[in-house]
């Protein structure tokens, strides 16, 4: 995983509800935020609300169209911004290194270090109901998901 990479990526995406998704270009972002990673894809699984929203039962989502869903992923690190390698569960992580992720714990807040329920995460990250149309450009971040 070394050189430059490459400007656009090939995502599914929703582009109507009821409909099936379609192979969209999207820009792969040139800065990475603080605490993010920038990570090659390889596979993601669709949840029950990944569904609802692919047939539309999960309320009105045309603003937010196209939408690439999923959010349970793995891949391959890219780059880091500042500060992301403390926020994984083995902080001497490498670019190439395979990780494992869902929705984004902070790892600092009561849920998560207290109580250990991370999905009750006060500074939870998600993924997921950005559109494609502005989720990666000016720098890799999350948007956010209902579940």
């Amino acid at each position: 995983m070394t050189g430059v990479l490459p400007a656009i990526s090939r995502a599914a995406a929703l582009t109507a509800p009821g409909r099936p998704l379609e192979l969209l270009d999207v820009e792969i972002p040139t800065v990475i935020e603080r605490d993010a990673l920038l990570v090659r894809m390889t596979s993601a699984t669709l949840c029950g609300t990944d569904v609802h929203v692919a047939d539309g039962a999960a309320g009105d989502i045309r603003d937010a169209l196209p939408l690439i869903l999923g959010h349970e992923m793995v891949g391959r690190i890219v780059a880091f911004g500042d500060g992301a390698a403390h926020r994984l569960a083995r902080p001497a992580s490498h670019r190439g290194d395979r990780i494992v992720w869902t929705h984004g714990m902070c790892g600092r807040c009561r849920a998560c270090v207290i109580d250990r329920e991370p999905s009750l995460c006060d500074n939870r990250r998600r993924y997921m109901s950005e559109s494609a149309r502005t989720s990666w450009r000016g720098g890799a971040h999350s948007g956010s998901c209902s579940c």
